[in-house]
């Protein structure tokens, strides 16, 4: 399969609003691609086949993986939300004439990712997260996930500066919420941080900016870094 095929494909799939965001994450891919140094094809067929099964029902979801156990990476068992992109990897594989593993791979993973993820797979996974239709209303502070490995505090650290460009020291934790949505639950570690070097700038994430805190005067003294992480398991 081409890129003219696949596009050809989801569109015909998609809502107007998910072939947007499929688009989207194509042209990011093929730019963190060349970027980094991995195939630009790859990237873009991957991206544009990404989120095929997202508009199937879950019955269907389900039916695939039962079909094809040995390519579904035991889904079933895994969160809902994950579900479309080891469906779509199936699709691909069975029905779409894709052969290459490296793609099929950063379709199955860019939802939540994996151990071990190659250069492809990370693309695909960062250019969904950053695709540009993609709004977080308001102000919020610095944040992301856990990588698969990483302690919490290297991840404080390493989501600051990839967020930032501040390199901190010592985060501490202040706080922690939960909740549960989809058979998941998501649980949240707040940090923050007074020790820190380095020169602030903004990023693909966002724009970001030192804030006085007049109503707070034992707080204005402070550098203050609230990390946000999310990680779900199955529900028990």
């Amino acid at each position: 399969m081409n890129q003219k095929q696949a596009k050809e494909l989801v569109r015909s799939r998609l809502s107007d609003k998910r072939y947007e965001h499929t688009l989207n994450v194509k042209k990011m891919a093929v730019k963190l691609a060349k970027r980094y140094g991995v195939d630009e094809d790859k990237a873009a067929l991957a991206a544009l086949l990404h989120d095929s099964a997202k508009e199937i029902s879950k019955d269907e979801m389900q039916e695939l993986m039962r079909q094809y156990p040995q390519y579904a990476e035991g889904g079933e068992e895994r969160p809902t939300p994950v579900w479309h992109g080891i469906c779509a990897a199936i699709l691909a594989r069975t029905r779409w004439g894709v052969e290459d593993e490296a793609i099929l791979s950063a379709i199955a993973c860019h939802t939540a990712g994996k151990a071990g993820m190659s250069k492809l797979d990370k693309v695909v996974y960062l250019a969904d997260m950053t695709s540009k239709e993609r709004d977080w209303p308001g102000v919020a502070f610095p944040g992301g996930h856990v990588e698969p490995g990483e302690s919490f505090t290297d991840a404080v650290i390493r989501e600051v500066q990839e967020e930032t460009g501040l390199n901190i020291r010592s985060p501490q934790l202040c706080g922690i919420k939960d909740w549960c949505e989809n058979q998941c639950r998501f649980v949240v570690l707040l940090y923050k941080a007074t020790c820190f070097d380095g020169e602030l700038r903004s990023s693909p994430e966002g724009r970001v900016w030192w804030e006085d805190l007049p109503i707070c005067p034992s707080l204005s003294c402070l550098w203050i870094c609230v990390i946000c992480f999310g990680f779900s398991q199955k529900k028990l």
